[in-house]
């Protein structure tokens, strides 16, 4: 049954990663193609107008099919675990079968999958995604107690079954189907529904929760035939390590003052030292501002570099001091120390105005900013006060909470 809420999605995902995205990766241009479930059409747009498929559909919200019908060849209204699916298509022999974030909407997904298997041309292959519950923070907010349903996410309200990676590639072998391909969705903590700082919590909680190499995967996609493959799929990189955001914004040549576009890089959190590379496109115009992450905290930075045909046409070094690197700050401040500026980081989203005069890349360019992570100050009170209390007692007396404290402040401006 139709839920209500309008689901609408671009192949931009919220952080560095985008299930939609790496099930076009799997699709041959041209194919002919079954998607199950295409809400208001935003994938199916983009395999007929981007990827030139032949798309039938079958959606259950007769709005929202309304929206993807003009991009298919044949749409038919109908709640998938009730639809007689022979009678709808007929047997077509379809290259590609979609199923993105559907079976988790039903009670028998293993009914559905067994019933597409007569619809797979030789060779086809069934595209699943579904939400990872193991994701680290929906294990966060259960311990804390919270299982909150939302319109959208991982704790959607109309989902009615949950998936890790081994209980989807169950589902798929009791269905009789054979695993091809896996990826794994990578989506930061912060950039969740489940807005919180891993290195804020306490130090065991936080170990068990990364302890899974999949500790961050978001969405499990998984391409699967009816032949078993050659040899078993290969396991996605780990995925243990959270991300921040780094985003650049910059106005095009010629566009009026109010047109500001954005890019973004992402850091690894608990990376003292990381070069992060901006790519400005042809035409890009300054000033360029960088909002230098997502969250309050304290951020080292080491240099900045401004490339363009492979040639340095700017670059900040520590020794210039701030206020070589800076035109204007807003929510920043900013202090020398040893080998890098100390930026405090007092809101989230807080940003400097880079010190580059008539910025014009008529061919584009890279921005590379050399700089650590944004260490939360309980984080950093917390490692100072570990470190300093391991350290051996000065003249017989022991580390005080007033030493960690000192070293905190020795520590942010000298490590």
């Amino acid at each position: 049954m139709p839920s209500g809420h309008q689901y609408e999605r671009e192949l931009v995902g919220i952080g560095p990663d985008d299930s939609l995205r790496r099930l076009a990766q799997w699709i041959p241009p041209g194919a002919t193609v079954l998607e199950l479930g295409p809400a208001s059409g935003y994938f199916t747009r983009h395999l007929k107008e981007v990827l030139s498929c032949t798309v039938d559909a079958v959606e259950a919200d007769p709005r929202m099919a309304a929206n993807a019908g003009p991009f298919c060849r044949k749409l038919v209204v109908g709640d998938l675990a009730t639809l007689d699916l022979s009678t709808a298509f007929a047997d077509a022999g379809y290259q590609v079968i979609v199923a993105a974030d559907v079976i988790e909407h039903l009670v028998q997904p293993q009914m559905l999958l067994e019933s597409l298997r007569r619809f797979l041309a030789p060779g086809g292959q069934v595209l699943i995604s579904v939400p990872n519950v193991a994701y680290a923070g929906l294990i966060a907010a259960l311990l804390d107690g919270r299982f909150d349903y939302r319109e959208e996410g991982l704790l959607d309200k109309t989902h009615l079954r949950f998936f890790t990676r081994d209980s989807l590639a169950s589902l798929l072998e009791a269905s009789g189907f054979h695993a091809h391909a896996w990826a794994a969705v990578f989506r930061p903590l912060n950039e969740s529904e489940f807005k919180f700082r891993m290195e804020t919590l306490p130090t065991a909680l936080r170990e068990m929760l990364l302890s899974s190499p999949y500790a961050l995967c978001y969405q499990w996609v998984v391409k699967a035939g009816l032949e078993p493959p050659p040899r078993p799929p290969p396991l996605p990189p780990r995925l243990q390590a959270d991300a921040f955001p780094l985003r650049a914004y910059h106005h095009f040549c010629g566009d009026d003052g109010d047109a500001i576009h954005e890019i973004t890089a992402w850091g690894e959190v608990g990376k003292h030292h990381q070069s992060l590379s901006i790519a400005l496109p042809a035409m890009a115009c300054g000033p360029i501002r960088l909002n230098l992450s997502d969250r309050p905290g304290f951020l080292r930075i080491h240099g900045m570099t401004l490339l363009a045909d492979g040639l340095q046409v700017w670059s900040w070094r520590p020794e210039d001091g701030p206020s070589a690197l800076t035109q204007s700050m807003d929510g920043v401040s900013l202090v020398s120390a040893e080998g890098h500026v100390l930026a405090t980081l007092h809101r989230a989203h807080a940003s400097l105005r880079l010190n580059i005069d008539e910025l014009n890349l008529p061919d584009g360019g890279v921005l590379i900013a050399d700089i650590g992570w944004p260490m939360s100050a309980d984080y950093r009170a917390a490692t100072a006060a570990f470190e300093s209390s391991t350290l051996p007692a000065a003249e017989g007396r022991k580390p005080s909470w007033l030493d960690g404290a000192r070293g905190l402040l020795h520590r942010l401006t000298q490590r």
